[in-house]
């Protein structure tokens, strides 16, 4: 296994890095009827979806001019900074250097949130110039980090001797430091451009009226197919510039190669040699009539064939590895040595330095260099002080080996003076042989173990080399030999000479031809490569140096700046808008903006929000004109003198003027909160207005509305046996709880309880609700909702203290309890859930998403129930999403010919098949489905469900502070 992994690592890597980018390519070529998750079949369907869709190309265009904007700023400014932190003291650089570096190190939202901060107190516009002046802030420190590296690599003396030349410091930089920086610079520049093009968080703050492309991702309620489409091409196009950059490296890699070629004057030689070959071996049959064949001896020619390999293995073997060790070790003990010789000299040279050190140092009086100067002396100390160990080693090292060397010399002597009084032959050879290892051993001990290996070494490696030059000799010596057989020389025969000649002739001049067509190449080569001066035929050619150099800067100087203009003008194009639509994102069909540009011949700036409170921020630091808030944010910014009053006599719904398309119902539920008329600026309020109260159908024309439900995934034997220990029953082919009255809110609880994988709606107002209908029957707190009104219901803090404490108890240490919000409808695409809270659109939407992906489920059973609490009065929260025009809106008719086309009936069926939203003119006998799912768009009866009320602004800090602190346990 652990071979496997070794050598197959890279491969691994390589495939959990792109095997999810396939997979997104593959996903793109989806069908309509297919999810995000299930292929259904081949289509292009979202690359037209991709190309209709105005708004997401609108971002795209966004993001590319912001990107490139913002890049070449970024480059000016960092590369300026860097040319100038060169020129001051190295400790001011390093400072200056590190402080530049901060934002890479700072979180991304605090850098967001301080530049927004900064933009409001400067009382700045959010628009393309804080984008892209946002851009440029954390862009820079990236330019400097990559430049400053390769800016200390450039040898001083360059820009020294380019001084000396008499160049100006203006020259210095654009003709030497540049042309040394530029690798640095594209580098830096194409990290700019890719940090750039896919920021969100600061774009997300900064933006403004415009919206890049993370920011429209992110934003929408899921993601949809027409991204994937996106991003196979964004990879492709990515992949088209890494192939075109490869070949175009390829072609200046060859030119460069021809150059160093010209330059040797080896151009094409191995092909002219070559030919030159060929063309005496034909001279040869001319002048001599004889022509060299090949033998048919197939054994001569394997033979032939085996020698000349032996031959090639044994050239390339002349330095094999143990030639390459032997050298090594050679080079090793010959540094050694030196370094042994080398010490005396060293440690002198030490002792001299430090000398004149010392004197220097009784001359001054600056504090600076004096300490300079004592750290010197102070490292040359320890060095003086090392070499006196090691020439004190050497020293005793010397005396050991000369006390050595005369034992083993007396020794010697010893065995000398027994020799000569032994007569045994075999007692003879014994001391001789003795005699001769202490010689042996003596020579080592005097000349030193390292020359010893040295010689060894030397004797080694030339007894290789010597062996690996005679096998190649002998080789060489037994392919002559065979060549002689294998190519043998015949005289031309009388009848064929003639023919043979011409045929050769022939050769010959198409091989000089050849030769001379090569010779032509290479003096227009030189001729392009070197057009200062050139001598061809004695005649002095001078060509047009400037045209040769430049030619290629202008054309991609002119190539870039034409795309840049084009760019430019198509994003200036799409920023003369008029009318700014915020909305929630995936709450509309976007080739709906479309067909309402081309309807009315207009331009849209469609801008999306993932919550309420974001769109209440952005209203600070910018102005739409039509806006799709909840109910409670209506009443909020309606208090707040946001917006203006609707004047339903504009809107037409269905041929119908005012409310009368609208749904009954829904308007009830808008009629239940009330705004106070003392706190909206007289100027909001209708001129004939006579009444205390307005409510909020005054100020918002609904867009979608629903409530929040339970849903039960009825594919876990779990969870049925769950509900069927609670006594919830259901209809399995409707998908409805039958007995609701028996459903309470603390179901969730007790699924928890009962280890079931429990998904809740992350919203702080659903969160709370869940608790304060349990504990009090209450959707919020302090507030009950009694006979068509809200009363005013127990202590508010202590509900929230209580439903905070209930919360907490549910989700804290419990790993099947989960916190979502968008990917909510995932968890239920995929069936990934046991129990989960979700709005009844999104209930829809993704139960309808997991049918299609099963094709084999039967559309009339349904694979989830859901159902209200109705349990001892308990309800569940309501919402309505609302059009509202601003105030400051610049063209109100406009606003009403939105909020009228959004009512047309055609679009309806759109909205629904969307978003599995109800709208607005939904009426009781319309089927939006052929199976059960349609029973699940019922208007929710007044008792069931109530919309949300404002707080205090105590209360609403209390139930912020508290959400945060539930969030925490998780």
């Amino acid at each position: 296994m652990k071979k496997f992994i070794r050598s197959s690592y890279l491969a691994i890597i390589l495939l959990a890095l792109y095997l999810p980018i396939a997979i997104m390519m593959f996903y793109s070529f989806n069908s309509k009827d297919g999810s995000e998750y299930t292929f259904n079949s081949f289509s292009f369907y979202w690359y037209d979806n991709l190309i209709k869709n105005s708004p997401f190309l609108k971002s795209i265009t966004t993001s590319l001019f912001v990107a490139i904007t913002s890049t070449i700023i970024s480059i000016v400014i960092g590369v300026m900074a860097v040319i100038g932190l060169s020129k001051i003291s190295p400790k001011k650089s390093r400072r200056y250097y590190a402080i530049a570096n901060i934002p890479l190190v700072n979180a991304d939202i605090i850098t967001a949130v301080s530049l927004m901060v900064v933009f409001i107190i400067m009382g700045i516009k959010f628009g393309i110039l804080t984008l892209i002046a946002s851009h440029v802030s954390f862009n820079v420190p990236y330019v400097i980090i990559t430049v400053m590296p390769f800016l200390k690599r450039i040898d001083k003396n360059i820009i020294a001797a380019s001084e000396d030349l008499g160049s100006t410091q203006r020259q210095t930089i654009f003709k030497v430091i540049l042309p040394s920086l530029l690798p640095s610079i594209i580098t830096a520049a194409a990290i700019c451009f890719s940090m750039s093009f896919d920021d969100f968080i600061i774009s997300y703050f900064n933006g403004g009226d415009q919206t890049n492309v993370s920011t429209f991702i992110y934003t929408a309620k899921k993601i949809e197919p027409y991204i994937n489409a996106f991003g196979t091409l964004l990879v492709s196009s990515i992949f088209a510039i890494i192939i075109l950059f490869n070949i175009y490296k390829s072609i200046v890699n060859k030119k460069a190669a021809e150059k160093n070629q010209l330059k040797n004057n080896e151009y094409k030689i191995k092909k002219i040699n070559k030919f030159e070959k060929k063309i005496a071996y034909y001279q040869g049959i001319i002048d001599y009539k004889t022509f060299t064949k090949k033998t048919k001896n197939i054994f001569l020619l394997i033979k032939y064939r085996y020698l000349f390999l032996c031959l090639k293995i044994n050239q390339i073997r002349n330095y094999d590895s143990k030639i390459s060790k032997l050298e090594w070790k050679k080079e090793v003990l010959n540094k050694k040595i030196k370094n042994q010789i080398l010490l005396q000299e060293k440690y002198q040279n030490a002792i001299f330095k430090k000398e004149d050190l010392l004197k220097q140092l009784d001359s001054l009086d600056s504090k600076s260099k004096i300490e300079k100067i004592n750290s010197i002396i102070e490292k040359l100390n320890k060095k003086i002080k090392h070499w006196e160990y090691e020439i004190e080693w050497q020293k005793e090292h010397e005396s050991y080996v000369l006390k050595k060397v005369t034992d083993i010399q007396n020794t010697i002597d010893e065995f000398k003076d027994e020799l000569a009084q032994v007569e045994n032959k075999k007692e003879k050879q014994w001391y001789l042989n003795h005699i001769e290892k202490l010689e042996v051993r003596k020579f080592e001990i005097i000349e030193g173990k390292s020359k010893v290996k040295l010689k060894k070494t030397i004797a080694k490696l030339a007894l290789l080399k010597q062996a690996q030059s005679k096998k190649i000799q002998n080789v060489y010596a037994k392919l002559s030999v065979i060549k002689n057989l294998v190519f043998v020389s015949f005289l031309i025969k009388d009848d064929k000479k003639t023919k043979i000649i011409t045929k050769a002739k022939n050769k010959v001049i198409k091989l000089q031809a050849k030769i001379a067509d090569i010779n032509n190449k290479k003096e227009k080569l030189y001729i392009k490569y070197y057009p200062d001066y050139i001598n061809v035929e004695g005649h002095e050619i001078n060509v047009n140096k400037w045209r040769f150099k430049n030619l290629k800067v202008f054309m991609v100087i002119i190539l870039f700046g034409t795309s840049f203009i084009i760019l430019a003008v198509t994003y200036a194009l799409n920023n003369v808008y008029d009318i700014v639509i915020g909305n929630w994102g995936s709450y509309i069909r976007m080739s709906l903006v479309t067909d309402f540009e081309k309807k009315y011949n207009v331009k849209v700036n469609y801008q999306q929000y993932d919550s309420n409170e974001i769109l209440y921020n952005k209203n600070i630091t910018y102005n739409y004109d039509v806006m799709v808030p909840s109910d409670y944010m209506v009443k909020k910014m309606a208090e707040e003198s946001y917006l203006q009053p609707i004047d339903w006599n504009k809107i037409t719904i269905g041929g119908k003027k005012g409310t009368d398309g609208v749904n009954k119902t829904l308007l009830s539920q808008l009629n239940k909160t009330k705004i106070d008329r003392d706190k909206i600026t007289k100027d909001l309020l209708p001129v004939n207005s006579q009444t205390s109260e307005l409510t909020l159908k005054d100020y918002c024309a609904p867009y979608f509305w629903g409530d929040v439900r339970v849903v039960f995934n009825m594919q876990h034997k779990n969870v049925v046996k769950f509900l069927k220990d609670n006594d919830i029953k259901y209809n399995a082919k409707t998908g409805a709880i039958t007995n609701q009255q028996k459903l309470s809110w603390d179901i969730l609880w007790r699924a928890a309880d009962n280890n079931l994988n429990l998904c809740l709606n992350d919203d702080d107002k659903n969160l709370f609700m869940y608790a304060l209908e349990k504990d009090f029957q209450i959707a919020t707190p302090g507030k009950k909702y009694e006979n068509g009104e809200f009363k005013d219901f127990g202590d508010a803090s202590d509900q929230i203290t209580k439903a905070t404490s209930d919360l907490i108890n549910l989700i804290k240490g419990r790993k099947n309890v989960g916190l979502y919000t968008d990917d909510l409808m995932t968890k239920v695409q995929l069936g990934d859930f046991d129990v989960a809270t979700l709005y009844n659109g999104d209930s829809v939407s993704a139960t309808d998403d997991y049918m299609n992906a099963h094709k084999n489920w039967d559309s009339s059973i349904a694979p989830f129930v859901q159902g209200s609490p109705q349990r001892n009065g308990e309800t569940t929260n309501a919402w309505t999403d609302n059009m509202v025009i601003s105030k400051n809106a610049k063209n109100t008719d406009l606003c009403y010919k939105f909020i009228s086309f959004i009512y047309e009936q055609n679009t309806q069926d759109q909205l629904v098949d969307e978003t599995g939203y109800l709208v607005p003119t939904y009426a009781e006998n319309k089927t939006y489905f052929d199976n059960f799912l349609n029973d699940w768009y019922k208007p929710i009866p007044e008792q069931n469900a109530v919309p949300f009320q404002m707080l205090s602004k105590e209360l609403e800090k209390q139930l912020v502070d508290s959400y945060n602190k539930i969030r925490m346990q998780k």
